[in-house]
């Protein structure tokens, strides 16, 4: 078979991101007006979002994607149970991008007495700048199939082969010096070449795969398979290129015993096991080869009144490089009890990450003048568990569900190039968790010259109104030796959902709680340079009038240089994602309108959080930026109707379905209002 699909985009956004935009909003001081006189203020850092809507830059995006895909299968003859497939797909894209930067009116105050506003332009100097990428991927897939039932025995294997090829060429042209902005064309810029600048490169990359498994099973009790991958990369020399991926499972379904069999309590019962290993090839290309690239723009040297283009030396050449690899146990059961009303899931897995790349960026020195390579050096354990339960049962025309799902994750540095650098062990990387940080231990703020005399101060400074850090050492002193190993991060070790629904008469219901717990993330504010920050930090902060604040002095000790457990916070939370009423109108009343099915609904996303954030007025946990500084989850509510209409709809007919609509509302006990009193 044949199967095409192409679209066409065409994107346009401000000249600035929405995170420039919004972060300069939300950033700006409450003094900074947003209008004078009705016009568009400097705003914070003269990037007033009303400004830059209204100003003539601007990003303008389109694109072309296509994607085919030739499909075709064979049954072998003579052989039952053999046959072969395949496919050839190809990716096709083409996108050309403009940036038209440009400066923008903003309005200052009266300063000269005449009543009128002040008009002037600001923002980047004129530019434009065209972006042209042209990509392609094609993919050949064939395989060979063998399935077949021999009594009590099933056998289902497969061998495959798959290669990809992939290329792209991108390039753009930049000018500057642009007289008016209403000219968004390239010849408009300036005719300096001074003003020039154009670049492009290019990229192919190659995979080769050799793949297969094979499935027995055993009177639909016994399961056993082995699946294998061979795989080459582009990435790795040739001694190296491929990499060896096994994997094996077993599984033993106890149910279908005879001691188990017609129960009443146990519906179902497996258990199962599985180990495998994977390879990683997405590291930076061609670093088995001694690299040379050529200097930037405008940054060689001049020979003879014309420019030279420098070649520079890359990264030293790596020529045993080869896959990432991650071996990963698992053991877990499936079990369903009272004929399934109740099911449960769990598992509980073991990951070993081995020869994960990077640089051995201690152990040589940097006096060598040796830009690294990656090697395969760094090794990671991860370890933990899935569980997933459901109950499902009716009481009366009431059907319901209620079900919940938990997964526990924790990881382990075994080993990250890091030699002796830290003057304390317990700072090492080693033994804790993937981004964990250094961070001095607070213990509270210097109140009195008591606190002063008592606790010695962050590199011999003590003064009302510090922060005070543990000294963890003990020798007296607090330096960067005290500074101790943080190992939660802004990744939850744990995370978790709740399902509940309910069916009735038509009516359905469904919520959705999501959250997660053990994870953490740094706060930090800042109120200099015209930045505001949130009200909490501020009235919270030590003074002279209020010694017994919780947080110290303003902008005392809250840059990375002095991060601090003080400054940590716990974004755990528990979310009401979506919660989902909906009314499923009975057919003996739609029919006749020609619709299939009508059903009306009102739902809502995000519209509670438990956290323990929002008492101090801070901002959402789940956001990557805790402090607000990017664009926060939004609450929504929607609401209206879902059907499906087989054929053509009579409109005339609507005329006869409204009041049995309506009829088979009130009955239900629905209140309804004249379309005059909606809101």
């Amino acid at each position: 078979g044949l199967n095409l699909a192409g679209r066409g985009e065409d994107g346009n956004w401000l000249q600035y991101n929405d995170n420039t935009v919004y972060g300069n909003t939300i950033r700006a001081t409450p003094v900074i007006p947003a209008t004078i006189d009705g016009f568009p203020s400097r705003g914070r850092e003269n990037r007033n979002p009303l400004a830059i809507a209204k100003g003539p830059g601007y990003i303008n995006l389109e694109k072309t994607v296509v994607n085919g895909t030739l499909t075709a299968a064979y049954q072998i003859p003579g052989v039952e149970g053999l046959s072969v497939d395949g496919f050839a797909a190809i990716d096709f894209f083409d996108g050309f991008q403009k940036n038209w930067q440009q400066k923008y009116t903003v309005y200052d105050p009266d300063d000269d007495g005449d009543g009128i506003t002040e008009p002037v332009k600001v923002g980047p100097d004129p530019s434009l700048r065209q972006d042209y990428q042209r990509a392609e991927s094609v993919t050949l897939n064939a395989k060979l199939i063998y399935e077949r039932t021999f009594g009590l025995h099933h056998i289902n294997a497969f061998v495959a082969y798959e290669q990809n090829e992939s290329k792209a060429d991108t390039f753009y042209i930049k000018r500057t010096g642009f007289d008016s902005d209403k000219l968004d064309q390239i010849f408009a810029g300036n005719a300096n070449k001074s003003s020039h600048e154009n670049d492009g490169w290019a990229v192919e990359t190659a995979r080769q795969n050799y793949f297969g498994r094979v499935a027995y099973t055993f009177n639909d009790k016994y399961m056993a398979q082995f699946n294998f991958r061979y795989d080459g990369s582009y990435n790795f020399p040739s001694g190296s290129r491929f990499g060896f991926f096994p994997g094996v499972s077993v599984g033993w379904r106890i149910s279908e015993e005879s001691f188990l069999q017609n129960s009443p309590l146990v519906s179902n019962l497996k258990l199962r096991a599985s180990w495998g290993k994977l390879g990683n090839d997405r590291v930076s290309p061609f670093q088995y080869l001694n690299l040379f690239s050529y200097g930037a723009i405008n940054q060689g040297y001049v020979f003879n009144g014309g420019d030279v283009n420098v070649l520079n030396l890359g990264v030293a050449a790596n020529p045993n490089i080869t896959w990432e690899t991650k071996s990963t146990l698992d053991i877990g059961v499936d079990a369903g009890f009272f004929q399934d009303r109740l099911t449960f899931e769990f598992d509980v897995f073991f990951e070993k990450r081995k020869d994960i790349l990077g640089p051995r960026s201690v152990t040589v020195p940097y006096y060598t003048g040796l830009d690294l390579p990656d090697e395969n050096i760094g090794e990671v354990d991860n370890k933990g568990f899935d569980a997933m339960v459901l109950y499902r049962s009716k009481v009366g025309d009431v059907t319901f569900n209620i079900g919940g799902n938990v997964t526990y994750a924790r990881n382990k540095v075994i080993f990250v190039d890091e030699g002796d650098i830290y003057p304390e062990p317990y700072q090492k990387a080693e033994g804790n968790s993937i981004g964990s940080r250094l961070a001095y231990d607070f213990i509270g703020i210097y109140r009195t010259q008591e606190d002063i005399n008592a606790y010695p101060g962050l590199n011999g400074v003590a003064v009302l109104g510090d922060p005070i850090y543990r000294d963890v050492n003990q020798d007296g002193l607090v330096t960067n030796a005290d500074r101790i190993r943080v190992n939660r991060t802004n990744i939850p070790e744990f995370q978790y959902g709740i399902n509940l629904g309910a069916q009735y008469k038509g009516f359905d219901l469904s919520v959705l709680f999501q959250g997660q717990a053990r994870a953490s993330q740094y706060l930090r504010y800042t109120f200099n340079d015209g930045n505001n920050a949130l009200e909490y930090f501020l009235e919270n902060a030590w003074t002279v009038e209020n010694t017994n604040a919780s947080l110290p002095a303003y902008n005392r000790h809250n840059t990375n240089e002095f991060l601090s457990t003080l400054w940590l916070r716990d974004v755990s939370f528990l979310r009401l994602k979506n919660i989902e009423l909906g009314y499923t109108i009975p057919k003996t009343i739609i029919s006749k309108a020609g619709i299939e099915n009508l059903r009306v609904y009102v739902n809502g996303y995000n519209l509670l959080t438990f956290d323990k954030l929002k008492k101090d007025g801070l901002t959402d946990p789940e956001s990557v930026d805790v402090e607000g500084w990017q664009f926060p989850h939004t609450k929504s509510i929607n609401f209206g109707p879902e059907y499906i209409i087989p054929k053509p709809l009579d409109p005339r007919l609507l005329a006869t379905v409204a009041p049995a609509v309506a009829k088979a509302a009130i009955e239900s006990g629905v209140a309804l209002k004249p379309i005059s009193d909606w809101e």
